[in-house]
């Protein structure tokens, strides 16, 4: 596939067995191409897979924008929770070339009494908010019953994603 910003062929599936896998923090090899990763304060942004590695870099760029934005403006505010602003994502996807989607995953993580719980992964960035802000809020006795509530959620919001 030729990339129409480097004008070079820069992925195909390889049948070596070379590891090139986290070819930089938040940059990763996939069997379906490129994905980057971002994350901060328990809350993560991920790329679907592109084939080129220059979509990739150019990805990459953007989601440290977005988390350096947010994290200036948690630092400015503490008593602000909310790790990512829809308009600060915004303003950071209208920086990205024009005619280049950029298909966005979200999640984020709590601890409670010392368990690690995740919400899923969901391309609806406020239903990934509100699932966290319940995750917090939370007792232990309600965690199993709302992690399965919002694994269906999520999973019905993959599937609008996709069909769109």
């Amino acid at each position: 596939t030729n990339c129409g910003l480097c004008k070079t062929a820069c992925w195909q599936k390889q049948s070596s067995k070379q590891d090139d896998s986290g070819l930089t923090p938040g940059i990763f090899r996939t069997p379906a191409g490129f994905v980057t990763k971002v994350g901060w304060h328990g809350f993560f942004c991920k790329s679907k897979a592109v084939n080129c590695l220059c979509q990739a870099v150019e990805c990459h760029i953007a989601l440290c924008q977005v988390r350096s934005g947010a994290l200036q403006r948690l630092r400015a505010s503490p008593a602000d929770a909310v790790p990512l602003l829809p308009s600060e994502l915004l303003d950071a996807l209208d920086c990205l070339p024009p005619g280049r989607p950029l298909h966005l995953l979200f999640y984020s993580d709590v601890r409670i009494r010392g368990r690690r719980l995740t919400t899923p992964w969901s391309p609806d960035l406020r239903q990934v908010l509100r699932h966290r802000q319940r995750l917090e809020a939370l007792g232990a006795d309600e965690v199993r019953s709302a992690v399965r509530e919002m694994q269906e959620e999520a999973k019905q919001s993959r599937g609008t994603c996709d069909a769109s």
